[in-house]
């Protein structure tokens, strides 16, 4: 049986199950684990010693990568918010997937667009930012960015609404792509909405 071992601080070490691991990593590989070994067998002392080296090659490689993961999607972030700001349509084809979950519905890339050119038509003026973005591994390896999503429907005169928001990316085509995109309140609203039928 392959047994997996956790750095989970100050050097100290948790053998898991495969299930186990995958249970608190998100799956196997860099997603919320730096220091996984796949041990057959544990015998004689000098185990961890010969493996120590290797382990901090490991870190580094994963926190590399966890750091640039972090990059990629936080850059998608922006192209984001820049789509909207300058109402641009070809940015949305390159971040969105062909299908998204769009405030709780199945949309296609198609209508996800119709509905920002709607929205950009109904407010000339419309100016969004995200701000305090907080990345997060999921199963599976997709990615969520929880954030502030300030609106001005009449910007710069008209006062801003925030939004607490969030969007998964997965990757599609070896890029990093919106698959789903939600904010609590819209949720809590369609919930109600939901609730009084």
């Amino acid at each position: 049986m392959a047994l997996y071992i956790k750095d989970i601080g100050d050097g100290v070490k948790k053998i898991m199950t495969e299930e186990e691991f995958k249970k608190s990593a998100g799956g196997i590989g860099c997603g919320g684990s730096l220091l996984v070994f796949i041990l057959l067998a544990i015998f004689g002392g000098g185990f961890f010693d010969n493996e120590e080296s290797t382990a901090s090659k490991s870190d580094e490689k994963c926190v590399e990568q966890t750091e640039n993961q972090k990059s990629e999607v936080l850059s998608v972030l922006s192209n984001w918010d820049k789509g909207h700001n300058e109402n641009n349509t070809q940015i949305f084809q390159q971040i969105y997937g062909k299908d998204i979950y769009y405030y709780q519905a199945d949309y296609s890339l198609k209508k996800v667009i119709d509905s920002k050119t709607k929205l950009l038509r109904n407010y000339p003026n419309f100016h969004q930012e995200s701000r305090n973005p907080k990345v997060s591994t999921l199963p599976g390896s997709d990615i969520r960015i929880d954030f502030e999503k300030y609106v001005w429907t009449d910007y710069p005169k008209g006062k801003s609404k925030m939004y607490p928001s969030y969007l998964i990316l997965r990757i599609i085509s070896q890029k990093w792509k919106i698959v789903t995109e939600g904010d609590a309140i819209t949720d809590a609203n369609l919930s109600k909405k939901g609730r009084s039928k």
